[in-house]
């Protein structure tokens, strides 16, 4: 993800935390002393167990999460177009005045629906009290887990998630964004959270790095208003390999690829995390993927990726892989190529309204992409119903809001293709692209955080 790494973040520390952090991180076991300490402010319930001398043991990781927050001393503010100061305080003094109790058990069955932690914060009987989701808390970054114990406190000041109408989480029927960063939510306190890690100097490089990649990854996906001065668009490569930043209006120089760089081999999208076909760059984020590290023989074969609700799909000169997490025990699927020439693959919005992937090939045809379980679990070459490319797309991306796609054309031509009149509005006419990603979020501020 070398030069463009579009991930910002939220934190400071005080120059004795960084010491106190590390020596932290090098510790085999919790001292009884720090479990004592951290017990008289709060409470742990449930049929958890600690062993202080294990640290994929959940309620170890809780503690640390909680001795982690507790190193910073006194107030701390960021600052940037993305300051939002709601943890003027101490992070620790924030979370004890609104949890009291962790509960390691999950009585109510939200664990089962993905949730990392939760609190029923519009219940008065249950104020206080914070749930783990033991399995889902294991698996989080160890800043993830700082921030997810604050972020479950916001919500007791009155503070609920609500349907996302952008990004990520827009086709998903749950409640997964705020209204807007300004409101100050619980995404907007991991935020500023992330923030004070990532602008703290003294602090490890690590811990600011995953900071940075944590907020951009909410700044981006948590908010139904883009905050400060980011905007949602679509980069396009021109035949100058000039990579240039389109919101619909205006054009934005982002940077000059070399000859050995191509939007084929990276991964633009503000879909972040990805699942990584082992072999290609495994650091993905909303910049530019910096192909160098891969494996040479992915890097030359691979043609591009592209997701649907489920699975995320790597296409290759010769063949096509599909990880697909909801067929059980065999995630991967492999369909190798002996007829089709593969081109181009890309995700947009069907006519119905859902998600499609597609694929072009060479001889101008074009097929959608199966995303069933029973489609995808013995598919194969022959499967694949190849119809005529007769509108030449080489790419067509979901446009910001769905209604209309951007699309690239064959011969290098681009245009916004209007869903509900099938019509075409041609864009720098006078230009040539070879490729255009879409949607993305990006701005100035962004990409130097």
């Amino acid at each position: 993800m070398s030069r463009f790494n579009v991930i910002l973040q939220v934190l400071i520390f005080l120059g004795t935390l960084n010491c106190g952090l590390q020596a932290m991180a090098e510790e085999e076991c919790l001292s009884r002393s720090l479990v004592r300490e951290i017990r008289r402010d709060i409470k742990f319930k449930g049929d958890a167990e600690l062993d202080r001398c294990n640290p994929k043991n959940v309620v170890f990781q809780v503690v640390k999460a909680i001795q982690f927050i507790k190193g910073f001393k006194g107030a701390g503010s960021t600052t940037g177009p993305f300051a939002l100061n709601v943890l003027k305080d101490s992070p620790f003094e924030y979370f004890k005045k609104r949890v009291d109790t962790i509960v390691f058990a999950d009585p109510d069955g939200h664990c089962a629906s993905g949730a990392i932690a939760y609190v029923w914060g519009d219940l008065e009987q249950e104020r206080g009290r914070l749930y783990i989701c033991s399995e889902a808390f294991s698996r989080l970054s160890f800043v993830y887990r700082a921030s997810a114990l604050l972020h479950e406190a916001r919500h007791f000041d009155g503070f609920l998630h609500v349907r996302c109408v952008r990004g990520l989480f827009r086709f998903s029927t749950d409640e997964a964004c705020d209204r807007s960063y300004q409101e100050a939510g619980s995404y907007g306190v991991d935020v500023a959270f992330f923030l004070r890690v990532a602008q703290e100097p003294t602090m490890s490089p690590v811990l600011r790095r995953s900071a940075r990649m944590e907020a951009a990854r909410s700044l981006i996906m948590r908010f139904n208003s883009l905050p400060a001065d980011l905007k949602d668009g679509a980069f396009l490569t021109d035949e100058s390999k000039l990579v240039s930043f389109f919101d619909g209006k205006s054009f934005q120089t982002v940077l000059q690829l070399n000859k050995n760089q191509s939007l084929r081999y990276m991964d633009w999208q503000a879909e972040f995390p990805r699942i990584v076909e082992p072999g290609i760059e495994s650091e993905l984020s909303p910049g530019l993927t910096d192909p160098s590290r891969a494996d040479e023989s992915f890097r030359k074969s691979m043609i591009g990726s592209a997701r649907s609700e489920e699975n995320t799909y790597f296409l290759y000169d010769r063949r096509l892989v599909v990880w697909a997490p909801s067929i059980w025990g065999h995630p991967r699927v492999e369909v190798k190529f002996s007829q089709i020439k593969p081109l181009s693959i890309f995700e947009r919005i069907g006519d119905d309204g859902t998600p499609q992937v597609i694929m072009t090939d060479r001889d101008g045809r074009f097929t959608v992409l199966p995303k069933s379980v029973d489609q995808l679990w013995e598919l194969r070459e022959s499967d694949l119903r190849m119809e005529t490319n007769t509108a030449r797309i080489l790419k067509a991306q979901t446009w910001q809001t769905g209604d209309k796609d951007i699309t690239l054309k064959l011969d290098g031509s681009l245009f916004f293709f209007n869903r509900r009149s099938k019509s075409y509005t041609p864009l720098m006419p006078e230009k040539k692209y070879l490729d255009v990603v879409a949607p993305v979020v990006w701005s100035k501020s962004l990409q130097d955080l």
